[in-house]
């Protein structure tokens, strides 16, 4: 039986975690930590969550650490006093003076939906996935994560759960690893083999075991909004291009691709 919830937010450590919501249909609103980087572990990043983000993106914090890349042709920017890097924000072309205050406005917004959920009394999941590229993670610390779980759940309320994602080279390859040391808190370990030699950002192992787990959990709307949510993960995976290849598209819709 399905799991209802009401939010799910994605806690990083990329924003491939935020990708598989998308897919399996679970994230209906944006929150603040879905279009950035960071090689933080989740009990850090659970403690940001405690201080209501004061001082979570501040100009003079903000350092650019690449020219203009990717699909939208974007400045990535890295925050000195939290360690986050921002990609996907700041686009090329336009003064960053004149940006910061857009973003900062975007991630004002997220900030407050984030913690006016998890101030509130509807369930709310938190997904963690610990994905090393481009950043380097701190190691998983069991008693430290349970310890930052335990002490949101303490001050926001039992209606918080904790999904974590890890990769482990030992866990058997035909069924992930779960566990759950603690009400509300769930381990996911999984076996991968590593990374599509055409496109980085895909794990096809990965792919299938948070899938899989994800698809435990039911978005509000019932049958109908899980159909079209199917559809949608349908025509967003269809948008993932590969080297080597050109898509076309109907109406913003991909139809066909080839070898190029």
């Amino acid at each position: 039986m399905a799991i209802e919830c009401k939010h799910v937010y994605s806690l990083g450590s990329t924003c491939r975690c935020t990708d598989y919501l998308k897919m399996a249909g679970l994230r209906l609103t944006s929150g603040p930590f879905d279009w950035i980087g960071h090689g933080d572990s989740v009990q850090k990043v659970l403690k940001w969550c405690m201080t209501d983000f004061s001082g979570f993106f501040e100009k003079d914090d903000l350092v650019r650490m690449s020219e203009a890349c990717g699909p939208r042709r974007t400045y990535w920017y890295i925050n000195k006093a939290t360690g986050f890097v921002t990609a996907h924000d700041f686009v090329y072309g336009r003064p960053f003076d004149e940006m910061y205050e857009e973003v900062k406005a975007r991630f004002d917004r997220r900030i407050k939906r984030f913690t006016d959920a998890l101030k509130g009394n509807e369930r709310v999941v938190l997904c963690w996935l610990a994905r090393d590229v481009p950043f380097k993670l701190d190691p998983f610390n069991l008693e430290e994560t349970v310890a930052a779980f335990l002490a949101l759940r303490a001050k926001y309320g039992d209606h918080i759960d904790l999904l974590c994602f890890l990769r482990d080279p030992s866990a058997d390859p035909a069924a992930p690893r779960v566990e759950t040391p603690v009400e509300g808190l769930r381990i996911v370990s999984f076996f991968t083999a590593g990374y599509s030699q055409d496109d980085l950002r895909i794990d096809r192992d990965e792919e299938k075991a948070v899938l899989a787990e994800l698809a435990r959990y039911r978005a509000p709307g019932g049958k109908l909004s899980n159909r079209w949510m199917s559809i949608r993960k349908w025509i967003w995976r269809s948008k993932i291009s590969r080297k080597g290849n050109q898509t076309f598209r109907f109406m913003g819709i991909p139809v066909w691709r080839r070898k190029v």
